[in-house]
């Protein structure tokens, strides 16, 4: 895993996917269930995101790819 920038296409693609799972972007997903919808969803938007061209980066990443990015808002 790489601490590279991010490829504007990988941005693009993290921010339509939170765009469509607003309740995911929003922390909104709460309790045991709402931690196991999340893990799914992360898991499914970093091999969506790895798939692109650009840095691949582990869950935990491109989380964090995601916090910069509304703190930057």
């Amino acid at each position: 895993m790489t601490d590279t920038k991010i490829t504007a296409v990988q941005k693009e693609n993290l921010i339509s996917f939170m765009e469509d799972h607003s309740d995911f972007a929003e922390g909104k997903l709460l309790g045991v269930d709402g931690r196991k919808v999340r893990a799914a969803l992360w898991e499914i938007l970093a091999t969506q995101l790895n798939s692109c061209d650009g840095p691949k980066k582990s869950t935990t990443k491109w989380q964090r790819v995601w916090i910069d990015l509304k703190n930057k808002v």
